[in-house]
Formats: structure tokens, sequence, C-alpha cells
């Protein structure tokens, strides 16, 4: 499966670094942290935890006479403070309703204080509360912590951003349960904005009882995740992983995560998701069941360079394995789906909705490639193959053009409501459109998930230039007259280090 995941990162490098230049940018302008060792003196606006050494008696700025716990150094810190946090494990639950930057992962070595020591645990130890509570308004910093150990009647077990704005960085969030939002809950009102930008973090094996086992949110939110692991969550209802109104997600991993109903990856109204993977998912429940991976509603999917495989829905009637897009705009660039299951529509399903599907995989999927009703869209350069059901069956108005659909295990092919198929490689021979073919595309090794196209294949130089993207899935330039399906033929290949030996006279 290594072509699979070869996916073209160039055409979103620009964004990825702005997107992480401004993050540390946001960061270094607001909270001024630490760089390598900072000497045992006491600095305004510093303060000092270790729950080893320390004592709640002071004002927590005298480094060589730390405080022993972060909830009295909060009682002791002002709007902008820094508070330094030893190594150790840390028995409490916080609520802070000021502007502060909290660091963990500090040890004290003689006069300094140095980063990146060892774990610094919150732990609530089971409370009826969030671990860490933020609200008033306040910006807050979170860096290298774990939180961990909330027993939570209501919202937010690990993090709860309630009116507020938090940036979260280096921090595990695991083990804690809530009524909603297991590990992060963020509150939002009409006049009254929050938000959450969660970088290199983890969101792992947290629970609630209702929906975002992970992650979920309230109202409308401004939700960031970069380079996020969201892993082993569990949901009552929708949204094993992330449960939200409108996220952002860059280079992160939505992985093994469990629902109820509908969203086992994440469910959301409006979803941007660049260069990551939602993979291992899975919805239970009776009745019918949707999105196994991706669940969006009513609003918008961008989804490009990213996987989104062995995902799974089991309940009485299952729709869409991978993808479950219903009354929203989708659109699927240099994207793989792969080896999804679900009754009706394993890898993509839609639904009164505009879909527009560019260099893409839809392969080995457990029912249709991708299926749906009263849509409109294109679908350019994808490659339906290897599905249990059609490759393609929808109804509306879809105009198809340099793709193939081939080895599906039902017609290859089915619309009803004016589509419009062209250029491509299809099966079906009794199916008639300007520029089809009907041949075996000579996939390189489909068996082991490799598409590309052998030489001599018939879809080589065989599509249209109207319409088709000007590079391939793995950014490799298209010629003048393109290929058919997610890749373009390159040619022959020669793997260096090349060796040439002399063995003649």
């Amino acid at each position: 499966m290594e072509n699979l995941t070869k996916l073209n990162r160039r055409r979103w490098a620009m964004q990825l670094a702005l997107t992480t230049g401004l993050a540390l940018l946001f960061l270094a302008a607001l909270l001024w942290g630490l760089q390598g060792a900072t000497p045992a003196r006491a600095d305004p606006g510093t303060l000092y935890v270790d729950s080893a050494i320390g004592s709640d008696d002071s004002n927590c700025s005298n480094p060589a006479a730390p405080c022993a716990t972060i909830g009295y150094a909060l009682t002791q810190a002002g709007n902008g403070d820094e508070i330094l946090v030893a190594e150790g494990t840390y028995t409490e639950t916080l609520d802070i309703a000021i502007t502060v930057t909290l660091k963990g992962g500090y040890t004290m070595s003689g006069t300094l204080w140095l980063p990146q020591g060892g774990e610094t645990v919150v732990d609530a130890d089971g409370a009826d509360s969030p671990v860490i509570r933020i609200s008033n308004g306040a910006f807050v910093t979170l860096e290298d912590l774990i939180v961990q150990g909330a027993n939570y009647t209501s919202e937010g077990g690990g993090i709860r951003i309630d009116l507020a704005s938090a940036v979260v960085s280096g921090t595990l969030v695991r083990k804690n349960s809530a009524e909603r939002g297991g590990g992060i809950w963020v509150e939002q009102h009409e006049g009254e904005p929050a938000s959450l930008l969660l970088i290199n973090s983890s969101l792992l094996t947290n629970t609630a009882n209702q929906y975002g086992g992970g992650l979920g949110s309230s109202g409308w939110p401004t939700v960031t995740l970069n380079n996020v692991e969201v892993r082993g969550n569990i949901a009552g209802d929708s949204g094993g992983g992330l449960d939200v109104g409108r996220v952002t997600i860059t280079n992160s991993r939505i992985v093994s995560n469990t629902a109820v109903g509908r969203g086992g990856g994440m469910w959301a109204n409006v979803a941007y998701i660049y260069n990551s993977e939602i993979n291992g998912n899975e919805v239970t429940g009776e009745g019918t069941v949707f999105g196994g991976g991706i669940s969006v509603l009513n609003g918008r999917l961008d989804i490009w360079d990213s996987t989104v495989s062995g995902n799974q829905l089991v309940g009485d009637e299952s729709i869409g394995g991978g993808i479950d897009a219903e009354g929203a705009r989708a659109t699927i660039v240099n994207t793989i789906i792969s080896n999804n299951s679900a009754q009706i529509r394993g890898g993509v399903t839609v639904y009164g909705a505009v879909i527009t599907v560019t260099n893409s995989l839809l392969i080995s999927n457990t029912g249709d490639g991708i299926g749906g009703r009263y849509i409109t869209g294109t679908i350019v350069n994808v490659t339906s193959a290897d599905n249990t059901g059609c490759g393609l069956n929808v109804g509306g108005a879809v105009t198809i053009t340099n793709s193939i659909m081939w080895g599906n295990s039902e017609p290859n092919y089915v619309c009803t409501g004016g589509c419009s198929l062209t250029y491509s490689d299809v099966e079906d021979e009794e199916i008639t459109g300007t520029g089809n073919i009907y041949a075996d595309p000579l996939f390189v090794d489909a068996a082991h998930g490799d598409y590309h196209l052998q030489v001599g294949s018939p879809c080589i130089d065989k599509g249209t230039s109207v319409g088709a993207p000007l590079t391939d899935i793995e950014g490799t330039p298209r010629d003048a007259v393109p290929d058919m399906g997610a890749y373009e033929w390159t040619g022959f290949r020669i793997f260096l280090p090349l060796t040439l030996r002399n063995y003649g006279p």
C-alpha cells in the first residue's frame, strides 16, 4: 500500500507553512515563553510550582522557593503571567479566569529551571469537575501537560473552554469522561466568542456519554487542530473523535474512535481537512448508521491530500462507510478512500449535496465506491475500482470525465437524472459517451493497492484537458493530453543509485 500513501503535499505546502507560522507568531506575540534554561531569579510575571519541594505560603515568584500546587499559584498570578510547573503529578482541578501561560515539564537543577524534563500530570482523580476550566474571556496557553482523571457529569472532562480562548500545545488529554466532550469542550454563545488552537497534542481514550468523545463544542467556536492525534475515544452518540460545529484539521490523525449512530471519527457541520488520516473508526447502533469515518450535515466538507481508510459501520442499515455528506457542499481532492465498510456506499455517500471529486482513489470498499441521490457536481480523474458495489451510483446532474471505473462487483456505473460520462474507462460497454473506452486499464498491481498505470495502458493520453487538474494525486504534472484515472503515467523510472560496470577488456 506504499503507493497509496504518496499524496500531493506540494499543493498545500504553502498553506501548511502559513498555518504553522501564524500559530507560532500568535504564541510569540501574546505569550513570551522560556527559551532554554531560566536562571533562578524572581522575574516579574513568572511563577514557579514544584510539588516535591514547594510550599503554598508565598507569592510563588522565587524560583528557589516554589509553591506546591498549581491552583495556589493561580491565586497569586495576574494577567499575562507565566507559571512554570515542575515534573510530577498534581492531584487537583484548576479554574482559570485570567490570561495566563501554564508550562509543564520543568525540572530544577541548582539555580536553573530547565524545560523538557519529565512529565507534568494534572489529575482530577475522578472528580466531578473538568481537570482545567478556562472562562471569563481569558486567553490561556497550556504547554507540555498531561490532563487526566475527570469524571464530569456535564461538558468538558479534561479541558472546558467556556466563553474563552486557549492554545494547547504539546499536551496529552487522556482518560477523562464527561456527559459531552469527554476530552475537551469549547462553549460559545452569540456575542461571546470562544476558540481552541490545539497543536502537537493528543486526545486519547476519553469518553462522552453523549457526543464528542475526544472533543465537542456548542455554538460555532473556532476550533483548529494541527499535528494532533485523536485516538481511541468513545461517544455514546455521534462524533467518537470529534463532534464540532466548525473545525480545521491539518497534519493530524483521527483513528480508532467509536460512536453510536453517526460519525465514528468525526461529526461536523463544517470541516476543512488537509494532509490527515481518518482511519479505523467505527459506528454502531440500532436502525440506520452513517459515516464511519466522517459525517458532515448541512454544511461543508473540504478534504485534501488525505486518507480515509478502514472505517466501518455496524447497524441494521449502514450508509457511508468512509464519508457521509448530507445537505453539504463536499470537495474531495487528492484523497484515498479505501477499505471502508457499509451495506450501502462503502466509500462515500452524498445526499442533497454539491460534490467535487478530483484526483482521488475509491478502492476496495465494501459497498459502492461513491453514491448518492439529489446531487450535482463534477468527478474528474478519479479511479473507482474493486469495490463490492458499484464504482459510481448516483442520482442527479453529475459530470464525470477522465475517470476509471473497473473491477467493481456490481455495475461499474449507474446514474439516473442526467449524468454526463466522457473520456473515461468503463468496464460496461453499453455505457456510451464521447471519448469513453472499455478496456482493462492495466494497473501496476491492484491486488496490493498499486493503481498506477502500466506501460501500454489504454488509459494513457486518452483523457481531455478540459476541466482537468494540472497535476495528479502525487503532484506529478499532467500532460497536455492527460491520462484517465488518479495517476498520470510518468514513463520509465530509474532508481538511484545506479552503478555502471565495464566488464569488457
